[in-house]
C-alpha cells in the first residue's frame, strides 16, 4: 500500500466518522424536540400543580434517557473509529 492509499483510507474513515456523528446528533436533536413539544402540549392544559410536576418529571426522565442513548451511540462510533484507525496503522507497520 502506498502512502497516498493509506492517507485516502484515513480520510475516508474520518469522513465516515463525521457523518455518523452528524446523523447521531440530528437524531438526538429530533428526539429532544419531540419531548419538548409533547411536554408543552401537556402542560398547556394542566391547572393542577401535582399533575404539572408529574409531566415535568416524566419529560425530564425521557430527556435523560435520550441523552444517555446519544452518549452511548457516540461512544460506539468513536470506538469503531479508533479500531479502524488502528487497523490502518497495523497495515502500515506491516509494510
Amino acid at each position: 500500500m502506498t502512502i497516498k492509499e493509506i492517507n485516502n483510507l484515513i480520510n475516508e474513515e474520518k469522513k465516515r466518522n463525521e457523518e455518523e456523528n452528524k446523523a447521531a446528533r440530528q437524531e438526538f436533536e429530533k428526539e429532544m424536540k419531540a419531548i419538548t413539544m409533547e411536554e408543552s402540549k401537556k402542560t398547556e392544559k394542566i391547572k393542577n400543580n401535582q399533575e404539572l410536576d408529574k409531566v415535568k418529571k416524566s419529560a425530564r426522565a425521557k430527556r435523560d434517557n435520550v441523552v444517555n442513548k446519544y452518549r452511548n451511540k457516540v461512544k460506539k462510533i468513536q470506538e469503531k473509529y479508533r479500531e479502524n484507525c488502528l487497523k490502518i496503522e497495523a497495515e502500515l507497520k506491516q509494510q
